[in-house]
């Protein structure tokens, strides 16, 4: 598994916004954005709680050191999309979640495009951020539903 350099932007960008929950591969993320360029991307938000947990259940050990890039890569050798898929890890915004790190994956060139849905929706489903009831409450308040 090798993370992306930073420089490496797509040339394209568009951002599909969904109200939370109208989605199923996105329920509670709030917003998704795809990139193309020469292949597929995604921005998943990722719990960084879940994938700490989930690599102490992987190497079966009493406590690791914390490094999010490690558990994350622990976890998608363990889920076998690592040769599949690369990812970058974005940096927090000031007012984002503690436990939430934006994600950025790419599907490899050689892996068919058709692949890459279902690959995101198992990392979801296993590492995946989940906003607080709280927060959808709010967002329900506010949107006036």
């Amino acid at each position: 598994m090798t993370a992306l350099p930073p420089d490496a932007a797509p040339h394209s960008e568009r951002t599909v916004a969904f109200p939370p929950g109208d989605d199923p591969h996105w329920a509670g993320a709030g917003r998704v954005r795809t990139t193309r360029h020469l292949s597929q991307s995604c921005t998943l938000d990722v719990s960084r709680s879940r994938t700490h947990g989930a690599a102490l259940d992987i190497l079966k050990a009493y406590k690791l050191s914390g490094n999010f890039h490690r558990n994350l890569e622990t976890v998608l050798k363990d889920m076998g999309v690592n040769k599949l898929v690369t990812y970058q890890i974005e940096s927090n915004p000031r007012l984002a979640f503690p436990d939430c790190r934006h994600v950025v994956f790419r599907l490899n060139e050689s892996v068919p495009g058709d692949l890459f849905g279902e690959i995101i929706k198992s990392i979801k489903a296993r590492i995946g951020f989940e906003t607080p009831s709280w927060v959808r409450l709010l967002r329900r308040i506010h949107s006036g539903t």
